[in-house]
């Protein structure tokens, strides 16, 4: 059975756990690769199977999760029995998925939900895993520090990301006034360098000279970030750059911009081919 031989359902089936409606088996799979961590033991039901035999024309797999359901086989054997049923994805992502129900049984609800942010965030997907903070920092119980600190701390990378430096210093705050946390701290550090004015910046260290060795580190690393842009083929283009908007030619700044977009076109293909 290939997934080509399923049909699109009239009506999707919703998933509560991931808050997600499918319309056929592909996007099923889909969900279960990506999301499956989020899923309790209840996903594995007969009404799902019903669905599939109904809407997706999928009988013969139906009957297979319905026998699965009857012996109480439990979410993961449910779960492998449609992912290699529906032949989209191989042995080795069915193992991953496995593994991945297998550490999300041991997570409260909550847990699940950041995590769904967490993989946002390493996917570099930052709007959507913004979405899912914010969505999860609205049904934090009051008594949640510990996870509304580390929210705020994953909100303000997120803005960070997306060159939000404003909105991520104030996100790194509410993070440290909830746990003050090193790692917390120097992200803010990081943001009040580059939004504070100069002046604003040098007076807050000069009135706490306990962030020295802090700012100090942090220094280094931009010194070492703006060597590293300069001695690139990509620091050359911005210095032409900078001359023709200096000297105010629209045909220098065109030619600069094009002769700098191809360069990073360049870079992103090749640390895309090496990821």
């Amino acid at each position: 059975m290939f997934i080509s031989d399923s049909e699109t359902a009239q009506t999707g089936y919703y998933i509560a756990e991931m808050q997600l409606t499918v319309c056929s088996l592909e996007e099923l799979v889909w969900a279960l690769c990506h999301k499956g961590f989020l899923l309790g033991e209840d996903f594995a039901n007969e009404e799902l199977a019903q669905w599939l035999h109904t809407q997706c024309c999928c009988t013969d797999l139906a009957y297979r999760l319905a026998q699965s359901v009857q012996r109480k086989d439990g979410l993961i054997p449910f779960v492998v029995t449609i992912l290699r049923y529906a032949g989209y994805v191989s042995e080795k992502e069915i193992e991953r998925v496995r593994e991945s129900l297998s550490a999300g049984e041991k997570w409260s609800y909550l847990e699940k939900r950041k995590k769904e942010g967490d993989l946002y965030l390493e996917g570099q997907k930052y709007y959507q895993a913004l979405s899912s903070y914010q969505k999860l920092m609205s049904e934090l119980p009051e008594g949640e520090v510990k996870l509304r600190a580390s929210l705020w701390h994953n909100i303000g990378v997120a803005q960070a990301k997306l060159f939000l430096f404003d909105a991520a210093m104030e996100s790194f705050a509410e993070a440290y006034q909830l746990i003050p946390d090193e790692d917390t701290f120097a992200q803010w550090l990081a943001c009040a360098r580059l939004v504070l004015p100069n002046r604003e910046y040098l007076d807050y260290l000069g009135e706490n000279p306990q962030v020295t060795d802090q700012s100090l580190k942090l220094e280094e690393q931009i010194n070492k970030l703006t060597g590293a842009l300069e001695n690139s083929p990509q620091g050359e283009e911005l210095e032409k750059l900078k001359e023709w908007l200096t000297y105010g030619s629209e045909e220098g700044v065109y030619l600069a911009s094009g002769r700098l977009l191809k360069t990073l076109m360049k870079d992103y293909r090749q640390c895309y081919q090496e990821n």
